[in-house]
């Protein structure tokens, strides 16, 4: 729970923060044989998830309501890719911002702030695409203050993440994001 709550996206992550974390954790927990390895924490977790489902009578996935998928040849884009079965997600799920953050780790403070935009109202998730750095119709930009532009800096890392106006969604839902350069402005415009 906890490494979902600082931006784990899959059981690698869990098992990673677990291990970043380790000294911590033995004073909250008893880990007689350390830190589980990832594939037991998904086994575990899809055999209880699959009785809480069962028990409550509805419908059963064990992945997360959405994520942010790169789009081919289209660099720095992304869409959100809706997965699972029709849960208190969909089909209701909604955009009402999007961020990119400079930090060292998904288990680290954020760095800083790069981009940020907000919807004027909250935008249907499924299907919607953003490039990094242009602004969609129905959003305003907050960071960098407009008219200035984020560019990515060669080196640095960037995770890109979503916030659904949804009560029961996370309150953002990272994905990393390793910025891809146009190789000149003529590209760019093609894109």
């Amino acid at each position: 729970m906890l490494a979902i709550i600082c931006g784990a996206d899959g059981w690698v992550d869990v098992e990673e923060f677990g291990k970043a974390k380790e000294e911590w954790l033995k004073d909250l927990l008893e880990l007689l044989n350390g830190i589980p390895p990832h594939d037991t924490f998904s086994r575990v977790f899809a055999i209880s998830t699959a009785l809480v489902a069962i028990s409550a009578g509805c419908g059963y996935s064990d992945k997360m309501p959405s994520y942010l998928r790169p789009v081919a040849n289209c660099p720095n884009c992304f869409v959100i890719e809706i997965v699972g079965s029709l849960g208190p997600f969909q089909p209701k799920e909604r955009v009402r911002a999007i961020r990119v953050v400079e930090r060292d780790s998904l288990y680290t403070e954020v760095k800083k702030v790069c981009w940020q935009i907000v919807a004027d109202e909250p935008v249907l998730a499924k299907g919607f695409k953003v490039t990094v750095g242009e602004v969609p119709e129905g959003f305003r930009q907050v960071v960098p203050e407009p008219p200035e532009v984020f560019a990515a800096v060669p080196g640095h890392r960037y995770y890109i993440a979503v916030s659904f106006a949804h009560p029961l969604a996370m309150p953002w839902v990272p994905s990393r994001w390793k910025p891809e350069r146009y190789r000149n402005a003529e590209e760019r415009s093609i894109q």
